[in-house]
C-alpha cells in the first residue's frame, strides 16, 4: 500500500505535489524558493537544513510544488529564463540534511498549475500532462515534447508514431496532449532521469486523471 501522505490525494498511492510533505521524521516544506527540513518530535520542531530550489545563477523562476520518491525530492516550477518547467531534484538523508542532485527542465510554455501541466507520483515514476500548442500560421511546426539538463541542448521525448491523431476532425486550435513518464531510480545512482512521452492531438478543452495503472485525458 506504500507510506501514507500527509496530502489530500485522489487515489491512494498517487502523490500528488504539495508545499508540505515528510520524510521519516522529518517535514519537508516548500516555501518562497527555499526547501526546509523541520524534525518532529518529543513535542518540538527543530529546524535542521534549508537550501534554495533554483541552482546557483538561475533567476526567474516560480516554484509550485514538491514530491517525494524514496530518498528524492523533486521540486516543480516554471523558470522564464530557461523557458520550461524546471524539475529540481535534491536528496534526503536520515538526519534530514538536504543536497542538490541536478536540475533539469521540460520544454513547456506557461507557468506551471494543476491546470497546465500537473504532475503526480507513483512510486518512483513522475507523471506530468502538459498541453503543447500547435501552431495554425505562417507554417511554423510545433515543438515537440523536450528535456534537458541544465545548461545542455533539447533532447525530444516523443517520437512520430507516440503522437496520435482522432479519427474525427479537430476544430478550433488544437493542442497536443502530452503525458511525460519521468523514471527517477536512475538518479539515485547519478544517472539521468528516464523520460519518454505519449501525446494525442484534440480541442483545448481538457481533463485528466491519474490511478495506480493507467493516465486519462479527455
Amino acid at each position: 500500500e506504500g507510506e501514507e501522505s500527509i496530502t489530500n490525494t485522489q487515489v491512494r498511492g498517487v502523490d500528488e505535489g504539495g508545499i508540505v510533505k515528510t520524510h521519516g521524521d522529518h517535514l519537508v516544506v516548500l516555501r518562497r524558493g527555499r526547501l526546509f527540513t523541520v524534525r518532529i518530535g518529543d513535542g518540538a520542531l527543530t529546524p535542521v537544513a534549508s537550501i534554495d530550489a533554483p541552482p546557483p545563477g538561475v533567476t526567474g523562476g516560480w516554484y509550485d510544488e514538491m514530491l517525494i520518491s524514496g530518498d528524492t525530492i523533486v521540486v516543480v516550477g516554471y523558470n522564464y529564463q530557461n523557458s520550461g518547467t524546471e524539475l529540481g531534484l535534491f536528496s534526503i538523508d536520515a538526519q534530514g540534511q538536504l543536497s542538490r542532485r541536478g536540475t533539469y527542465y521540460l520544454r513547456s510554455g506557461d507557468y506551471y498549475s494543476s491546470r497546465n501541466y500537473a504532475s503526480r507520483l507513483l512510486g518512483s515514476t513522475l507523471v506530468f500532462y502538459m498541453p503543447i500548442a500547435i501552431p495554425t500560421w505562417g507554417g511554423q511546426a510545433a515543438e515537440l515534447p523536450a528535456m534537458r539538463r541544465q545548461n545542455d541542448d533539447w533532447r525530444e521525448l516523443i517520437r512520430g508514431e507516440r503522437i496520435y491523431q482522432p479519427v474525427q476532425e479537430v476544430s478550433g486550435s488544437p493542442l497536443m496532449h502530452t503525458v511525460v513518464r519521468c523514471d527517477l531510480a536512475p538518479t539515485e545512482r547519478g544517472g539521468e532521469p528516464d523520460c519518454r512521452a505519449d501525446a494525442i492531438i484534440g480541442p483545448s478543452s481538457r481533463n485528466f486523471f491519474v490511478s495506480a495503472n493507467a493516465v486519462y485525458v479527455w
